[in-house]
């Protein structure tokens, strides 16, 4: 489909105002006038030279200015804004066509389009990138802060000599097995550190009514006190039963 480029301030454009004083229109018609002289431009030429005198351009557009401004002819107005002249031989050309008419004012047109919109798409990106760097600083630095506090209090527990409670009865499970003296294997192991977990949970891990400073030393007795009652807990236990408390008395001093 063929087209011609319009610039968006042609309504209002000096000329076209001209225009409509000249022919005696409103700047409507004189608009309707311009974009009817341009696309008969680009349908008729290819070079800007229309081949016609200014009489015969004048038989193609059946219009007429009114009489009171002096001008009488369509051809005349479109000289005096400067839209047309003629060359040597009286053959009416279009002043600056291959700037708004022709393939190349198209070719023009297309590629400044095309270039905002990669323009656009580029600052878009670059917006949305700069969002996401900076979420991602953000993101950095709270986890740096977090890691600074993390170690601070771990420096702080160690300053004070307490060993961080742990959080489950696995954690209890794995130090007893790496114990070089664990003899407790499977299921006796499971229930020794439940064991030690659950007591020491029930009384908020406090001894005497003093918070436990290192519950690692207090497993370490615990395990040595339950081997020490196993063959005692085995033999007043049903067969084939686990007891998961000591049936004597516990007594927890380090």
């Amino acid at each position: 489909m063929d087209w011609i480029k319009i610039n968006t301030a042609l309504p209002k454009c000096p000329k076209v105002v001209r225009l409509a004083s000249l022919m005696g229109v409103s700047e409507r018609e004189a608009l309707g006038l311009a974009l009817e002289w341009f696309c008969w431009l680009d349908s008729a030429t290819a070079d800007g030279s229309t081949g016609l005198r200014a009489d015969e351009i004048d038989r193609v557009f059946t219009c007429h200015a009114s009489s009171v401004t002096g001008v009488s002819r369509f051809s005349d107005a479109l000289a005096q804004i400067g839209w047309i002249f003629e060359d040597e031989n009286g053959i009416v050309c279009a002043s600056d066509f291959a700037q708004h008419n022709g393939e190349s004012a198209k070719k023009r047109a297309q590629a400044t389009k095309r270039q905002n919109a990669k323009r656009e798409k580029e600052r878009h990106a670059s917006c949305v990138t700069g969002v996401s760097r900076k979420q991602r600083d953000q993101r950095r630095e709270e986890k740096s802060i977090e890691k600074e506090d993390s170690d601070e209090s771990s420096k702080k527990t160690r300053r004070e000599g307490k060993t961080p409670l742990p959080e489950t009865s696995d954690v209890v499970l794995s130090f007893l097995a790496a114990q070089p003296n664990c003899g407790l294997k499977g299921d006796e192991l499971l229930a020794c550190a439940e064991a030690f977990f659950n007591d020491f949970e029930a009384v908020g891990w406090t001894m005497r009514n003093q918070p436990i400073q290192n519950w690692h030393s207090a497993a370490r007795a615990f395990l040595a006190r339950w081997q020490g009652n196993n063959s005692s807990r085995e033999a007043a236990a049903p067969r084939g039963k686990i007891t998961y408390r000591s049936q004597t008395q516990q007594n927890y001093e380090l």
